[in-house]
């Protein structure tokens, strides 16, 4: 789950503009692009990517974006770029700096965690509108919130905080906007190999579905790599079996089971979780099953989906494919309309991916040029909400109108 001790990141200002950039392309390039605006093409992207930081699915750092592709030209697997006068375009939310976004799948809005440096609302909880990114409303949060979770029924919202100890988790209800829960979860018992963790950090939470008022919380010793746990609490009471291990992120596929995934160390280790009436119970592990360094990956229709690129399906133990044409970034899919959306490390812009086949069919240019991918949720209505990182190192909530899909 999302972020934690340790960051690193290479940034991408100052890269060199290819020999073979057009005039267009080249002037763009050298353009010190604002997070305002309307989009615009910048030169290609370079050959680097940053090295992961910690993550989680929601949120953490990420490998060095790339910048934007010029728009117009079909590209070398058949899919055209966005980006055309007159069409649709990304909209960036820039007075806004967010550690975290997640999308209402009831009320059909956004919830981004608005830092304690933002330009506005700083420190809150902010609510927008998928269509034009309008502040709904806004919480106001005693510290700086960070990962957010929201159960299935759309009645709860859990709030984490992760690089403050000890870690707590607020839990909000949606209905009267009020906090109803506060509880700190506690150190990690010491097992002969790792130290005691008096006060973790929360670096990821997942709402049990069909069950509001259960989580499943990673925690995360704030003072080294690797010294990680996955608890689950119920109202804020956690269950006594606790799996220790490195975890950098985790994802439920139903009530009962979890993946969990260490993107620290080399060996991609992967290991299944299963969610009883005492705790967690490990059934099952994969080894290798992304990159080393992956720094994040989603479940959805019974496949994972790694921000390499590369997807799992836990059931077969296989490899069921990758999207090749993209370098990898965070991810979100839809088996329902057969779409895959990844934002593209490297080479830059939003990749539309049909998700059965791995194709690239379209990609969308962004409003800014980014420095870091963070995170990206889809919308009941098709808007796509992502956090962007720009230039100016304020990350950015970005969001993508259905009409600028295909």
């Amino acid at each position: 789950m999302d972020g934690v001790a340790v960051t690193f990141r290479l940034w991408s200002d100052g890269r060199p503009v290819p020999l073979g950039a057009t005039p267009l392309s080249l002037l763009a390039a050298m353009l010190v692009l604002g997070c305002s605006g309307a989009p615009r093409s910048a030169g290609d992207g370079g050959p680097e990517g940053g090295q992961a930081g910690r993550s989680s699915p929601v949120g953490g750092s990420r490998g060095t974006a790339g910048v934007a592709g010029t728009a117009g030209a079909a590209g070398a697997a058949g899919a055209g770029t966005s980006g055309d006068a007159g069409a649709a375009a990304a909209i960036s939310l820039c007075s806004l700096s967010v550690n975290d976004i997640i999308a209402d799948q009831t009320r059909d809005i956004f919830y981004v965690s608005v830092r304690s440096d933002s330009p506005t609302n700083a420190g809150s909880i902010a609510a927008l509108a998928p269509s034009d990114g309008t502040v709904l409303w806004t919480m106001a949060m005693p510290d700086e919130p960070d990962r957010l979770a929201i159960s299935d029924d759309g009645a709860l919202l859990y709030v984490g905080n992760h690089d403050v100890a000890p870690g707590t988790v607020r839990r909000i209800d949606l209905a009267t906007r009020t906090v109803d829960l506060q509880f700190q979860v506690g150190s990690i018992a010491q097992d002969g190999t790792f130290p005691m963790v008096p006060a973790p950090g929360v670096s990821g939470i997942a709402v049990l579905p069909g069950s509001p008022h259960t989580i499943v919380g990673v925690l995360t010793d704030l003072t080294q790599d690797g010294d990680d746990a996955v608890a689950v609490f119920d109202d804020g009471v956690r269950r006594p079996d606790v799996f220790r291990s490195s975890v950098s992120s985790i994802q439920l596929a139903d009530a009962i089971t979890v993946y969990t995934f260490d993107s620290y160390f080399t060996g991609g280790d992967m290991y299944v979780l299963n969610v009883t009436a005492t705790g967690l119970t490990e059934v099952g592990y994969f080894g290798s099953v992304f990159a080393d360094f992956t720094p994040d990956f989603r479940y959805e229709g019974g496949w994972l989906f790694g921000e390499d690129g590369t997807v799992f399906d836990p059931t077969s133990g296989k490899t069921v494919g990758s999207y090749t044409s993209s370098p990898g970034g965070p991810v979100v899919a839809d088996s329902a309309i057969d779409r895959t959306y990844i934002l593209r490390n490297n080479v830059g812009g939003l990749g539309v991916f049909v998700r059965n086949t791995f194709s690239l069919i379209q990609v969308v240019d962004l409003p800014f040029r980014p420095t870091l991918f963070v995170r990206i949720v889809r919308a009941p209505d098709g808007t796509l909400g992502a956090n962007i990182e720009s230039a100016a190192q304020v990350v950015c909530p970005v969001l993508f109108p259905p009409s600028l899909l295909q």
